[in-house]
């Protein structure tokens, strides 16, 4: 966490006002990371909670690497 918020520090400097780790969706493999991230940027434009979204992983590049409008990343609805 630390890490994360001198990061943050130090691309926006004293603009940072606070930084909230919450919990989201993990991927399960090494490679995801930058997938998941602009899945979670996308929720975030479109105005959803990051935490009470379950992306459906097997649809998630593809969907990336279509073209097109920005639109939501393909989720699972959860119970």
């Amino acid at each position: 966490c630390d890490d994360i918020e001198e990061q943050a520090r130090d691309l926006l400097g004293n603009e940072l006002r606070k930084l909230s780790v919450v919990p989201v969706q993990q991927q399960f493999n090494g490679s995801d990371c930058g997938v998941f991230s602009i899945a979670y940027a996308t929720s975030l434009v479109f105005m959803d909670d990051p935490k009470i979204i379950q992306y459906d992983i097997p649809k998630m590049l593809g969907h990336l690497i279509k073209a097109g409008q920005m639109e939501q990343f393909p989720a699972i609805p959860l119970p």
